[in-house]
């Protein structure tokens, strides 16, 4: 998102592009983890490779109930607001990733 709004792309173009973006590696990433735990046959059951279905309907499900919220938060707020509160979110994130 930085580097799009850093070339003159409007902020809820920005989200919308991440989004989707998250959502390919995500997919991807879970394909890749599981086809490399299918022969892993010491996973606890419930798995589908190295993917813990029951953590996975988790993440799907809160996902998906929060998700609406989270488009009425970028819909509703000014534009200056998300980029601080986006800020916010970075410099956070950042710090976590220093301290761990």
């Amino acid at each position: 998102m930085p580097v799009l709004t850093y070339f003159g792309m409007p902020l809820r173009h920005c989200i919308g592009i991440a989004t989707v973006c998250g959502v390919m590696v995500a997919l991807f990433g879970s394909l890749g983890y599981i086809l490399t735990g299918l022969d892993n046959h010491l996973l606890p059951e419930w798995s589908l490779g190295y993917v813990y279905l029951p953590a996975l309907s988790g993440i799907v499900l809160t996902s998906s109930l929060f998700a609406p919220i989270g488009v009425k938060f970028a819909i509703n707020l000014p534009v200056q607001t998300l980029k601080k509160c986006f800020a916010i979110f970075l410099i956070l994130v950042a710090i976590k990733m220093v301290l761990t």
